[in-house]
């Protein structure tokens, strides 16, 4: 029970959110767009090069977006169709390079895969990191003083939440596009609930401490 108010209070407060943007900076989405950059820098692409990799990545999205549109598709058949638009682009992009930046390319492939290796193992993944974050989301529920009843109710919300989400995940006749829409709008859900079990007291204190640790990560 206590890991599930854990969790609880930790998606109330929004902590869950910012960890997601720092692994984004880090590890995912942001890192991903920055490296991308860096790697069409150290290829010293022409102007034509640059233009026909955006015209690739375009006719990218257009696919992606035709086979996510595309209920007739299992999920197997969905994942294995985005893993050959993927397979298409790399390709095209890599005959637009002469042999010299194809090399290059490689070569930078290799050197982002070994720095990823060397973040997860720095980064502490594992019973440290568990560790971590169970013991800032317990001192975060102890800041709202939360009631016994409170926390059952928190676990209540929480199950449903999952229970819920699980059964969005697997439904096959959604699109992504459908799966996102609805996971977001259970978020929403379960965050509104979450607020409606506080007193006006705790509520306040949570978005203390919400801006607390948004002026703690941005230094200001």
């Amino acid at each position: 029970m206590k890991k599930i108010i854990t969790l609880a209070v930790v998606a109330l407060l929004g902590i869950t959110a910012v960890q997601a943007q720092v692994r984004d900076t880090v590890r995912g989405r942001g890192y991903k767009a920055e490296r991308r950059q860096d790697m069409r820098k150290d290829l010293n692409l022409t102007a034509d090069q640059k233009a026909a990799m955006e015209a690739n990545r375009e006719k990218f999205k257009a696919e992606m977006k035709a086979i996510n549109e595309d209920k007739s598709l299992t999920p197997e058949q969905m994942q294995e169709r985005r893993k050959a638009a993927q397979r298409t682009l790399m390709e095209r992009n890599q005959s637009i390079l002469t042999p010299e930046q194809r090399t290059q390319m490689q070569q930078n492939r290799k050197a982002v895969k070994e720095e990823r290796k060397g973040d997860k193992k720095g980064r502490g993944y594992g019973k440290r990191d568990k560790a971590a974050r169970k013991e800032k989301a317990g001192a975060l529920k102890k800041e709202l003083a939360l009631t016994p009843e409170q926390e059952t109710k928190l676990k209540t919300v929480h199950a449903d939440f999952k229970q819920k989400a699980t059964a969005v995940k697997n439904n096959s006749t959604l699109t992504e596009a459908q799966r996102k829409e609805q996971l977001q709008a259970l978020h929403l859900e379960r965050k509104t609930q979450m607020q409606a079990l506080l007193t006006q007291e705790q509520k306040d204190r949570a978005r203390a401490l919400r801006k607390e640790h948004r002026s703690q990560r941005t230094g200001k």
